[in-house]
């Protein structure tokens, strides 16, 4: 008889064990899924520090092609970050920044609020 009610106790606690971790996974998958979908949502907007622009390159690096050149002040949309560059959208382009070319805060004067593209070389 010990045996029975040890092995019916051993499957209730089995029992209450898989509802609990059915019920973490459902949690955790919320979260992922909530994080995933909001996280485009407020993306960071930043603007362009240099006094001299910033080149927008297709990899986060300098050994990639510029994209085009962001001015001075002009704002970009941060959407992802890598190393020590900032994956940005600017007038249509996705491409990466150097993150100490971009501030928080715009600048006081806008020296330069000009952005061209390096399309054709």
């Amino acid at each position: 008889m010990l045996l029975i009610s040890q092995f019916l106790s051993r499957k209730k606690i089995g029992a209450l064990f898989l509802k609990s971790f059915s019920r973490q996974k459902k949690i955790l998958f919320s979260f992922v899924a909530f994080s995933f979908f909001f996280s485009s949502s407020f993306a960071q907007s930043m603007y362009v520090s240099s006094t001299v622009g910033a080149n927008l390159r297709n990899g986060p690096g300098t050994d990639y092609n510029v994209i085009s050149t962001v001015g001075y002040n002009n704002q970009v949309k941060v959407v992802g970050n890598e190393g020590s560059w900032k994956r940005v959208e600017y007038n249509g382009n996705t491409g990466y920044i150097s993150s100490s070319l971009l501030s928080e805060k715009q600048g006081r004067s806008s020296q330069n609020n000009s952005s061209y593209s390096n399309r054709g070389s």
